[in-house]
């Protein structure tokens, strides 16, 4: 990006933020790139074939660590309030018990 877009970008982005609260924009998916000097967090929302683009994010290395942290701690307030948050497939398990595996070699010596 030329210098005098990335200005136009900023003042844009200043405007925008001076005007009130941004919007909460709903995104279901992630793809998390990054170079030496910075990372790039792309969210979309959708399905993986047919995702819309929602928000594109630069930041930092340091400010993606501390990020981190961040997103941790809450994460772990909020399963201390509501309980763990578990992957689908891991909920199922825990709901259903793991299957047995059928064995066709008898138990029997």
């Amino acid at each position: 990006m030329a210098d005098s877009e990335q200005n136009e970008a900023a003042v844009g982005l200043l405007n925008f933020v001076q005007s009130g609260d941004p919007p909460v924009l709903y995104t279901n998916l992630m793809r998390i790139t990054n170079t030496a000097g910075e990372f790039i967090l792309e969210f979309s929302a959708g399905t993986r074939e047919n995702a819309v683009p929602v928000c594109k994010l630069g930041i930092s290395p340091l400010r993606i660590k501390g990020m981190l942290r961040t997103i941790e701690d809450n994460v772990k307030r909020y399963e201390d309030s509501f309980g763990l948050l578990l992957p689908q497939s891991f909920k199922e398990l825990m709901d259903n018990g793991i299957p047995k595996i059928k064995s066709d070699q008898s138990d029997s010596m």
